[in-house]
């Protein structure tokens, strides 16, 4: 019986612990805030699609900001409201809170990543936060150990054991498909010449990236063997087979662009990040 009530909707209109806006008496009452969505979307444009924003009263567009008797009443309301829904999402997929509570873990963890989330949909962004918050499961450690990380979290490893594996503050460079030398296939050569061309080829390549001054290159498939002797004697470092949806985030994140092949480097946007590693 018990399970039975616990896994029913919660009813915000009847729940004695959340206070339920009634309806509004007069037809112009969003006009207690000076509001609307196109006046919203001319505050501020920050040029990027990801960006960190501040959850607070503060924030919001106000003409009138609510005065210090308003504020602290609405805080709790939107808190008790916010906890009310947590703990039944909980109950619902049978998580019981206990000393050690899932609940705070869960509220914090939530409210943080949804205060740090700023889509610009002007520029195609998604208000889907599923498209830039994404949840890691690690089996070990304390509930306590749970963290938001403002950044892109990947299981990836510098290709060579002498490149530099940690950086601060990096210039990134993005590179779709591979880093290979494409050989003509109805050109009859010996095999020292088709290497030695291959050689040159990716040399040519390497001295291209290098002129963008990166510290760190990820490409999204394979890199040749020379190629990557030639960058790890410029001291970049490689990481490779970077699977294209996290290319993209790191974009997103970074500011870097995407480049779709070597061929198309001229173009190329660099991006930076605080700790790569």
């Amino acid at each position: 019986m018990l399970t039975k009530r616990l896994s029913k909707p919660l009813d915000f209109e009847r729940n004695g612990l959340i206070w339920y806006p009634p309806p509004p008496e007069e037809e112009n009452y969003n006009e207690l805030f000076g509001y609307d969505v196109d006046e919203y979307d001319d505050i501020e444009d920050s040029g990027t699609n990801f960006s960190s924003s501040s959850f607070s009263y503060d924030s919001f567009p106000f003409r009138e900001k609510p005065s210090g008797s308003l504020k602290e009443p609405l805080r709790t309301t939107v808190c008790r409201h916010f906890t009310a829904l947590v703990l039944q999402l909980l109950k619902d997929e049978k998580i019981h809170t206990n000393r050690e509570s899932w609940l705070e873990v869960v509220s914090s963890l939530a409210w943080q990543a949804a205060s740090f989330v700023k889509p610009d949909i002007r520029k195609g962004g998604s208000m889907d936060p599923s498209h830039y918050v994404k949840v890691k499961c690690i089996t070990s450690g304390n509930l306590s150990d749970s963290s938001l990380i403002k950044g892109i979290v990947f299981t990836k490893n510098v290709k060579h054991k002498r490149m530099v594996s940690q950086h601060k503050s990096p210039r990134l460079l993005v590179l779709g498909g591979s880093l290979e030398y494409q050989r003509v296939s109805s050109k009859l050569a010996s095999i020292n010449t088709v290497m030695e061309e291959e050689r040159n080829n990716l040399k040519i390549a390497v001295s291209k990236i290098e002129a963008y001054r990166p510290k760190v290159l990820l490409v999204e498939k394979s890199v040749s063997p020379y190629a990557q002797e030639y960058l790890l004697d410029k001291g970049i470092s490689l990481v490779l087979n970077v699977k294209r949806s996290i290319l993209e985030r790191i974009c997103r994140c970074t500011g870097a662009q995407l480049i779709p092949s070597i061929d198309h480097i001229a173009s190329a946007q660099l991006g930076q990040c605080g700790i790569s590693g």
